[in-house]
């Protein structure tokens, strides 16, 4: 996967407080930035202006990238976010490909086996 095609494209929501979801956003970071294999970056932020409500939301979306030959698997990189969600009580609404679904905080065990999957078929 190039570093120009992310595996999956991350954004945090609990409530509509910009300045809590930015600080969520970070600290999802530097919990997934933990992951071998995993490298996360911060998506750049469009042409918008620096004071501009769009400028606010590309700076907190993330970009995940699951190198093809990692140990880690979708399934890690799902469970990871699931288990931060849910100690955070925020939904993180993930975008893989043409798919976009929210990782609730009562994420079930099938949800999350889909998840897994559109991360596998994705990074391969």
């Amino acid at each position: 996967m190039s570093d120009s095609e992310p595996t999956a494209e991350l954004r945090v929501y609990r409530g509509g407080n910009a300045v809590m979801t930015e600080k969520l956003t970070r600290e999802l970071y530097a919990e997934l930035n933990e992951l071998e294999d995993v490298a996360v970056r911060y998506a750049p932020a469009e042409s918008a202006g620096e004071n501009s409500k769009s400028a606010v939301a590309e700076a907190v979306t993330l970009w995940a990238f699951l190198s093809t030959a990692a140990t880690v698997t979708g399934t890690v990189l799902v469970q990871a976010i699931k288990t931060w969600a849910e100690a955070k009580r925020c939904t993180v609404h993930l975008t893989i490909g043409d798919t976009e679904l929210d990782l609730p905080q009562g994420l079930d065990d099938a949800q999350e086996r889909i998840i897994s999957k559109l991360l596998e078929e994705r990074r391969a």
